[in-house]
């Protein structure tokens, strides 16, 4: 029998060695089109300073009234390139888009997430694309993934607490940029988000139990000041 010990002593391995290859951005790479007919989008409305918009594909309304904070429930479209536009609520047909962008749909799930401040209290406001993964094979394993969404927000260090230490498992994450999803035990865990190459506490997230059977993002949202977590689940 393995000892409780042992167990964490390999969680705790498991943890450090993930992180540290799921380097920032990965979760941007290039996707192409599947082989399948249909792929899957949802939108994000995650701009702290934008009023509620409206999401129109390829010329249609697709999403109506988004309010910040909102994340919809993926829509199925057929694989291929799609036009996207976001429109300050409520619009029509010919108003102009506050962004605009051209996303390929395929075989993994993505998320077009709006960013930035309309303000221009930070980064400025832009469509950002993030492809989202599968959920894991296992039932009592998750996977998860870190985003920094905070326009005005430097770069972080994600940090988790392991026998009675911080150790940083995902370094200097800058803003839109995400990790690469890491598959973890269901367990509870606490984590930290702290300013790079600091020990200054930005966000805590203590106790933070993963869900089984499930791909997760935990997505650094709101301004500086205000910084909060966002938790989704991703995928299929």
């Amino acid at each position: 029998m393995v000892t409780r010990g042992l167990r964490w002593t390999v969680t705790g391995l498991m943890l450090v060695l993930g992180l540290a290859l799921a380097a920032p951005g990965t979760a941007e790479a290039r996707h192409g089109a599947g082989q399948g007919s249909e792929g899957l989008l949802r939108a994000f409305h995650n701009s702290p300073d934008t009023p509620a918009v409206d999401v129109w594909v390829d010329g249609e309304p697709a999403l109506l009234n988004v309010a910040y904070g909102s994340l919809s429930e993926y829509l199925a479209l057929p694989s291929g390139e799609h036009d996207i536009a976001i429109k300050v609520a409520p619009s029509s047909a010919g108003d102009p888009a506050a962004l605009a962008a051209t996303v390929t749909v395929g075989r993994k799930p993505i998320t077009v997430a709006a960013i930035g401040s309309l303000a221009g209290q930070g980064a400025p406001l832009q469509a950002k694309v993030y492809v989202d993964g599968p959920r894991p094979w296992l039932g009592f394993f998750s996977r998860l993934r870190v985003a920094h969404t905070s326009p005005d927000a430097p770069p972080v260090d994600v940090q988790v607490k392991l026998f009675g230490d911080w150790i940083t498992v995902i370094p200097g994450l800058a803003f839109g940029s995400s990790s690469g999803y890491l598959p973890l035990p269901a367990l509870k865990y606490d984590f930290r988000v702290v300013l790079a190459g600091t020990d200054r506490v930005a966000l805590e997230l203590p106790g933070t139990q993963l869900p089984g059977g499930q791909a997760l993002t935990v997505w650094a949202v709101n301004f500086a000041g205000e910084l909060a977590p966002f938790v989704s689940l991703d995928g299929r």
